[in-house]
């Protein structure tokens, strides 16, 4: 009970307050979009797909972020009994996984669909199976990991055929196979060599870009996500056409700046900003290469998004490609004002750094700007100035 205690109250904070939150924001979400009367008709592969996919996500993310903390070193030196130590990692990572992250995907894809008693029960438990397996895919274990991504795949294709009881079996026989697998298992594999630990040695010597890229080396989950995210700029155009929205597939730009391991730069290395403030003149060797990385990485997805719109015969016009850059520049800017004034400070995982609600924050106004200017395109004429105010700003700012 001590461990599962110190695991929970490491994930989720002393008094659980991610919890917490987390469930008044679902109830919150379930409540607006069911007053809303939105409806929409998803599929139950499609749903089964977004919630396990999501689960393995968060899980891998979670269980790197516990590899990489020292209290688990520290827990790990102490006598344990194997089965109790990773029965509460297990059931502390599942709580806060699907507790803080899955809840919230939950209530949104059950208030807007038909509710299904089978399909809400399937997919609960295709999330706990995914929860566990992708706390394997931190690990080096590859028979799990190929056996999750084929579990996946069997759940998808039976609820595409419309048999929900070989769902339920599939997701029981894989929870079932998850569990013996775990406890199985080495709890010493979580002593792995801590990633901060191996990036903050460049720090000393004193060139920032070269610390940005082999710190992106390092966080390979990060390449990962910049890689989903043109992977994104590349289906959103299919999916805007096919949902004939007209200009409105505009709001995929807004939708595509949510690049969660550039906006976190600073507040994912504690004692990085720490240390570059407490040395002279640093803001212009820190924020413009900032800068310059964001503009350039957020250019690419982009600009694929706005080529392949082209291409699928979307409104296009040189106006909407001068929007774009416009939107780009006040993205980069506005990210590296926050991180450099407002870093996270108080998270207890680095997972909370990834869905946090201030990285929602320039996306949102990215896409309130751009439905002004769907709204009255005279709007496009004050976003571009905005921007050019952007870049002084940052030029006062470095100076």
């Amino acid at each position: 009970m001590k461990t599962i205690k110190l695991l929970n109250r490491q994930l989720m904070g002393k008094s659980y307050h991610s919890l917490v939150i987390s469930l008044l924001a679902s109830l919150f979400v379930f409540l607006l979009m069911s007053v809303s009367g939105v409806y929409i008709v998803v599929k139950p592969f499609f749903f089964y797909a977004c919630i396990g996919l999501f689960t393995m996500g968060i899980a891998r993310q979670t269980t790197k972020s516990i590899i990489n903390d020292g209290k688990l070193h520290g827990l790990l030196q102490l006598p344990f009994i194997k089965n109790r130590f990773l029965s509460s990692l297990v059931c502390s990572t599942c709580l806060y996984v699907l507790g803080t992250k899955t809840l919230i995907v939950f209530s949104l894809f059950s208030s807007v669909m038909e509710p299904k008693l089978n399909v809400l029960f399937c997919s609960l438990l295709i999330s706990i199976f995914c929860c566990i397996y992708g706390m394997f895919f931190a690990l080096p274990y590859k028979l799990p990991q190929i056996l999750a991504v084929f579990s996946l795949i069997a759940c998808g294709v039976f609820a595409w055929l419309g048999k929900n009881d070989l769902v339920l079996l599939t997701s029981f026989i894989s929870l079932s196979m998850a569990g013996i697998f775990y406890f199985r298992s080495n709890p010493y594999d979580f002593l792995q060599l801590p990633v901060f630990r191996k990036h903050q040695t460049f720090l000393a010597r004193g060139n920032f870009i070269n610390y940005l890229f082999r710190y992106f080396m390092f966080h390979k989950n990060y390449l990962i996500n910049s890689a989903f995210l043109i992977a994104l700029a590349v289906f959103l155009p299919f999916m805007f056409l096919n949902m004939k929205m007209g200009t409105f597939y505009l709001l995929g730009l807004g939708i595509l700046s949510i690049n969660t391991p550039l906006s976190i730069l600073f507040s994912s290395n504690r004692t990085l900003l720490d240390k570059v403030k407490s040395l002279p003149n640093q803001k212009r060797k820190i924020i413009v290469p900032y800068f310059l990385l964001l503009l350039v990485w957020n250019c690419i997805p982009s600009m694929i998004y706005l080529f392949i719109s082209k291409l699928l015969s979307q409104p296009f016009g040189t106006e909407y490609s001068l929007l774009a850059l416009s939107l780009i520049v006040i993205n980069s800017v506005g990210v590296v004002l926050l991180e450099w004034y407002f870093p996270f400070k108080n998270w207890h995982v680095e997972s909370d750094l990834w869905h946090h609600p201030r990285k929602y924050i320039m996306p949102s106004i990215l896409i309130v700007l751009t439905m002004l200017v769907l709204i009255n395109k005279v709007f496009l004429v004050g976003i571009g100035l905005l921007a050019l105010c952007s870049i002084g700003l940052l030029l006062i700012v470095v100076n």
